[in-house]
């Protein structure tokens, strides 16, 4: 960072305002093509569901395909400060949807492929 007092530190990099998780995967989505809304249900839905495929995978021995606490963190608030390392002089370079299209266009020019 160029800064004698920034040696040792730990930076948050964000944006300067904090996207949904929709506004990520709807971003995701028109990079990769798809089309139409992401289909979702409920908090409160996932994390009932969530312990009828623990107890499911109780019975069957089976590894559950989602746990309680993978419900919890995808509906954690995720808003962090860069105030920090805004008091060096950086600011961010890129909104999340330009930050989004040009990463996936890297991913283009360098021939990473995906589904």
């Amino acid at each position: 960072l160029g800064h004698e007092e920034a040696v040792g530190e730990t930076y948050i990099v964000a944006e300067e305002t904090a996207s949904t998780l929709r506004e990520i995967y709807d971003a995701l989505n028109e990079e990769l093509g798809r089309k139409g809304p992401v289909k979702t249900i409920s908090p409160l839905a996932a994390k009932a569901l969530s312990y009828v495929f623990l107890a499911q995978s109780m019975v069957t021995g089976k590894k559950s395909i989602i746990l309680p606490q993978h419900v919890d963190r995808v509906v954690r608030n995720r808003e962090y400060s860069i105030d920090k390392l805004k008091a060096l002089g950086w600011k961010p370079r890129y909104a999340m949807r330009e930050a989004v299209k040009k990463t996936f266009e890297e991913f283009r020019e360098k021939g990473v492929q995906w589904n």
